[in-house]
């Protein structure tokens, strides 16, 4: 028995690998030639092996009465751990095949039901087993909406751990997923993410702990009726609030309440706002700043030590506002990312501020900034990534033949190309700098022209030989 158990598992794991590596179409007739195979394999096994490959795997073993019930389950796995699209193309009498996409920008897998007659089908077959849906109301029919407000939204309520919602305005909405006593319970919710441009609901109370009791993550982005709907709340561990709904001077209660916060994104202005962070948020990793008023950046006269921070965004509309005493420190800051307007020289003296960073990426919001002066100047960073304009990279020879290891780390450069480069230039390039730098007895570095495959975008990676 102990022998069988262990070829069947070293099956599962040959056959999810063939999955993973060859074509859909043969995904499915592998899984078909399991289940006629000698040994029957539970439906249980081969789900969890079609899962593997995906919808279209799923499906096209679904054409095969040996394997409609290994299919289900599939499915049923895919239902679990997919995001669930719904919105106003789903809506559309259309006869689009379901599909499914991963998300550059997530890394999360998105299933897009593609007609409103599947969406019905799979939710009546399978809607138990939802546990993550992003809904889109913008567009959407009055009575469809109603419609699947009353037959999916309330109804698969319990089931969900993750809701996303996106409106125009939010006028009946809530009022809809509302139960006949007029309440609102997702009970089994932890992440909730509300996109609202008009928070024009008839409800005036939003009290995000009843709605949500088990709420660990919220993202508000635009407007909600109640601007104190998170007084209740104390579990969170992710916050993004990008919103003038909930005024400024509430956010140290917030603080105080939910001092689990690992994940921070707003924009704050004043120095109440850091201190309280010190004092509240000892758990803080990353924390984002869309944008930072001048009072919070360096105003105050105590400096916040902030040593739990590893990631910091922070986004400005002038350098200015980095240079001189900053109100805070970040002695294990890790990764940096500096989005803004107009970026001059003085980026680099922000940057040297850090000691310890391994990583930090440049995003002017015109693209454009002296990046060459700013690499010159470096001395704590491993990694730099920027735009650049690849076609000047004769620029950077200075930098690389003063370069001092004793007095840098940097020891990579990621070079968004944002102009076109002529084939063959900038290794030609690239040459004739490394000859200069062999008879300087410098340190060589080696260059690769790259592109991502997600973007199709071509950037230069130049990686110092240590």
């Amino acid at each position: 028995m102990y022998n069988f158990y262990g070829c069947f598992v070293a099956l599962i794991v040959f056959e999810v690998f063939v999955i993973q590596c060859d074509a859909v179409r043969n995904n499915a007739k592998r899984a078909r030639k399991l289940a006629n195979d000698e040994v029957k394999l539970p439906y249980e096994v081969i789900g969890n092996i079609l899962h593997k490959g995906g919808l279209k795997a799923t499906k096209g073993a679904g054409r095969s009465k040996a394997l409609i019930a290994g299919s289900k389950d599939a499915m049923s796995r895919i239902f679990e751990d997919r995001i669930l699209v719904i919105d106003n193309w789903t809506t559309l009498n259309r006869s689009v095949e379901t599909s499914e996409r991963q998300e550059h920008k997530d890394g999360q897998f998105y299933f897009d039901f593609g007609s409103y007659a599947r969406l019905v089908s799979l939710f009546e077959t399978f809607g138990k087993h939802a546990r993550r849906i992003s809904i889109n109301y913008r567009s959407m029919n009055a009575t469809v909406r109603r419609e699947i407000n009353k037959n999916i939204i309330n109804k698969y309520a319990n089931y969900l751990t993750e809701l996303k919602i996106y409106v125009y305005n939010d006028s009946g909405i809530w009022e809809e997923i509302s139960n006949e006593n007029g309440q609102i319970q997702f009970p089994n919710v932890e992440k909730f993410t509300y996109v609202c441009d008009t928070a024009d609901s008839s409800r005036k109370s939003f009290n995000l702990n009843a709605i949500f009791p088990k709420l660990e993550s919220f993202k508000l982005i635009g407007s909600i009726k109640d601007p104190n709907c998170l007084v209740n709340v104390t579990n969170l561990k992710e916050l993004t609030l990008q919103t003038p709904s909930i005024p400024e001077h509430q956010f140290q209660d917030i603080f105080a309440k939910n001092k689990k916060i690992s994940k921070l994104n707003f924009s704050p202005q004043k120095t109440e706002t850091l201190q309280s962070i010190g004092k509240y948020l000892k758990n803080l990793q990353t924390l984002k700043i869309n944008s930072a008023g001048d009072e919070f950046l360096t105003g105050g006269n105590r400096v916040q030590n902030l040593t739990s921070v590893t990631t910091f965004v922070v986004g400005i509309d002038e350098t200015r506002l980095l240079t001189g005493g900053l109100s805070f420190k970040m002695p294990n800051l890790k990764r940096l990312i500096v989005r803004g307007e107009y970026i001059d020289q003085q980026l680099s003296d922000f940057i040297n501020h850090f000691k310890n960073l391994d990583m930090v990426e440049i995003k002017p919001y015109d693209g454009i900034y002296d990046a060459v002066e700013c690499i010159e100047k470096l001395t704590s960073v491993k990694e730099y990534i920027s735009p650049f304009n690849c076609s000047q990279l004769a620029f950077l020879e200075p930098f690389f033949e003063t370069f001092d290891r004793k007095k840098s780390h940097l020891n990579s450069l990621k070079l968004i190309c944002i102009d076109n480069l002529k084939e063959g230039y900038s290794e030609a390039v690239m040459d004739y700098i490394n000859d200069q730098l062999i008879a300087l007895k410098k340190p060589t570095w080696t260059l690769s022209d790259e592109m991502e495959d997600e973007t199709n975008i071509n950037y230069l990676l130049i990686k110092r030989n240590l």
